[in-house]
Parts: structure tokens; C-alpha cells; sequence
């Protein structure tokens, strides 16, 4: 039986799923070859003769693909088990492992907190069962399991922690458009250390130009519901998914690079906070509101954030440029609505007026 450590020892999070046996999506999982895989891991980075022991967490948490728990050490360390509940696929596979990569070049071309990755399984074909990656464990809750949670706030950010956070958002994001390489795809790490650009999950590549990726892109998305399922459902509710990727603790650590990937300019847009329907989606039915003014309104306020923070670290203007863009940010925002939110709406309209500009 896998040894699991006290609550009352634990940090006190937002995690409410303390029973891992009811999370049916894990499949058959062994809890001890995976504590010993840690132990291991522990011992070699460490370099002791000494073994190290450790325990896994009661509580846990789930958002998207993963599934989390804590593994604290006898010493007092702290680690974080990652763990895919997909179903395996080579891009799955392909995808955790372009991750790690694109953490590791984060972390040391920029000043962005990325965890550090200890290590990782990107197949199932491992002692545990399932892929999973061991890595540094940043106390502090999500802004999303923030503020009483999600049902607490439903997704919308506190007005008084808005100016902090917008701020050092824009400065996370000039950094990141600051790593730049001569081609779009994923993430590469090669054996010498080295960064490249290998294929997208899914898509393919690397590509050269922007056409090239959008040709190859536009083979692959599918519109996420059918018919029935879009004439019978309400209407969609955009919740802002970076919100999940965030610790709130003593400053903003980005904790998951899962979906982050080498991408033209066409398609870097606003955080999903910040994003807003393009008017040419819903045709004659759009109609500007005081939501709509007030969104406009803390966009400007962000563009003139990243502005400082590309003035304050010696960057070109490409990312406030691209962002103060609003035929761009509606192509691209739409491009994100049509494949991962199934919003209903005139696409061809927004695709026109790209041509048209």
C-alpha cells in the first residue's frame, strides 16, 4: 500500500479530491513504483549515498488533461507528481515531451518562475502505468482555485487584483515573445543542449512561413460539436483558461506549458481575459456593450503594460504592435473559438476582412 501523507501536514490549498480511487480515468496505476521512481530520481540528482523516503498527498487536483498530487520527502522537500489522464497517442507523447523542452528553454533564456522538471515518462510503458512528469512543487493555489474557487467567482478576476496581475502578465508575455526561433512548431531539446524546431502535435512541420503553417492547420482543426449537439445546447460560457496555467503564491509562477508552441505573429493574442468576440463573428447580431467598452478599455490599459515592459528590458515593439492589431486579434482569437470552444458564428466574415485589409 502506497504511503500517504497527512492532510494536517500539508500546505493548505484549494485541493477538494482527496479520494484517488475514484478517479476511474487513471486506469491501473501502481502508487509504490512510483514513489520508489521518485526516491530514485531524489537520490541520484542528489548525489547521497543515504535513500530518501516519500509520501504521497491525500488531497489532489484535477484541470484539463492532468491530474496532480504532492510527494513530500522525510527531509521537508516538496515535489509535484504530473500525471496525463489521456488515453496515449503519439502526440500525446510527442506533446508532454516538446513541454518539458519548452519549460527548460523558458527557464533559461528568460526570468519567467517555470518549474523545474526532475523528470519525466512520456509513454505508458512505465513502472507506474501512466505518463507522468516529477517536478518542483510551488506552493500556492491556481488563480483559478483562488478566491473561493471557481464557484466562488466563476472565473472572472477580483477588480482590486487585476492591475497587479495584468502587469506582470504583460511582462511574463514580452519575455516569452522575446524567445524567438526561425521557424514554427514545437519545441526541441537535441542531446547537446541545443534548441530546434520539430513538428506540431497533430499538424506537422516545422514550417517557414506563416502560410505554410496555416495551410497545414487548416487540414486538421474540426469544429468540436455537431449538429445536434449545437442545436440543442446554450449558449457557450468563455471562461479564461490561463487562469489554470498560474500559482498565486509570493509572485506568479506559469505552471503549465502543455499547449505552447512556436506560432506566427498572426496568431499571439491577448490572454483569455482579455479576449473579445470578433464583431464580424456574429454579423448583423453583434452589438456593442458597456462589457464590450470596459474590455476595450483594459486591453489599451495592457497594451501600454507591455509597452513599459518592452521598454524596461530593451525589446522591439513586435508584441504591443501585434496586440494593438485589432484585425489580427480577431483572426486569431477567432482561429482558438472555432477549434476549442465551438462558438457558432460567421468565420467567413472575419477571414474576409484579413483579406481585406
Amino acid at each position: 500500500m502506497s504511503g500517504n501523507l497527512s492532510s494536517n501536514d500539508a500546505p493548505v490549498l484549494n485541493w477538494a479530491n482527496t479520494d484517488i480511487d475514484k478517479e476511474v480515468a487513471l486506469g491501473a496505476v501502481d502508487w509504490d513504483a512510483l514513489l520508489q521512481y521518485a526516491q530514485a530520481t531524489r537520490q541520484k540528482m542528489e548525489k547521497s549515498e543515504v535513500p530518501f523516503t516519500c509520501q504521497l498527498s491525500v488531497e489532489n487536483n484535477k484541470g484539463g488533461r492532468n491530474l496532480v498530487r504532492r510527494l513530500h520527502f522525510q527531509d521537508g522537500a516538496c515535489w509535484l507528481v504530473r500525471i496525463q489522464l489521456d488515453d496515449p497517442t503519439p502526440e500525446s507523447i510527442q506533446r508532454l515531451e516538446q513541454e518539458v523542452h519548452t519549460m527548460s528553454v523558458v527557464r533559461e533564456r528568460s526570468e519567467i518562475p517555470v518549474p523545474e522538471v526532475y523528470a519525466y515518462e512520456a509513454n505508458y510503458d512505465n513502472v507506474f502505468g501512466a505518463p507522468f512528469m516529477l517536478m518542483e512543487f510551488l506552493p500556492g493555489d491556481t488563480i483559478m482555485d483562488s478566491f473561493g474557487g471557481y464557484q466562488v467567482h466563476k472565473g472572472k478576476i477580483p477588480e482590486n487584483f487585476t492591475p497587479d496581475f495584468h502587469a506582470t502578465l504583460a511582462d511574463i508575455q514580452v519575455q516569452m515573445s522575446a524567445i524567438r526561433f526561425p521557424q514554427i512548431g514545437g519545441i526541441v531539446k537535441d542531446s547537446n543542449g541545443t534548441y530546434c524546431v520539430g513538428p506540431l502535435p497533430g499538424i506537422g512541420g516545422p514550417f517557414d512561413s506563416p502560410a505554410q503553417f496555416l495551410e497545414a492547420w487548416a487540414d486538421h482543426p474540426k469544429f468540436p460539436y455537431s449538429e445536434k449537439t449545437i442545436r440543442e445546447r446554450t449558449p457557450p460560457q468563455l471562461v479564461d483558461e490561463i487562469l489554470d496555467n498560474i500559482v498565486l503564491a509570493s509572485q506568479y509562477y506559469v505552471i503549465d506549458w502543455e499547449d505552447s508552441f512556436i506560432l506566427p505573429w498572426e496568431m499571439v493574442e491577448f490572454a483569455k481575459d482579455l479576449c473579445m468576440l470578433p464583431p464580424a463573428l456574429d454579423g448583423p447580431l453583434y452589438h456593442e456593450d458597456e462589457t464590450d467598452r470596459k474590455r476595450l478599455a483594459d486591453r489599451e490599459n495592457y497594451i501600454n503594460l507591455v509597452r513599459a515592459a518592452e521598454e524596461a528590458r530593451g525589446l522591439d515593439h513586435h508584441l504591443s504592435v501585434t496586440l494593438a492589431n485589432s484585425t489580427v486579434q480577431n483572426f486569431a482569437h477567432a482561429m482558438w473559438l472555432y477549434q476549442i470552444d465551438g462558438r457558432i458564428g460567421f468565420y467567413n466574415d472575419v477571414i474576409n476582412s484579413v483579406l481585406g485589409r
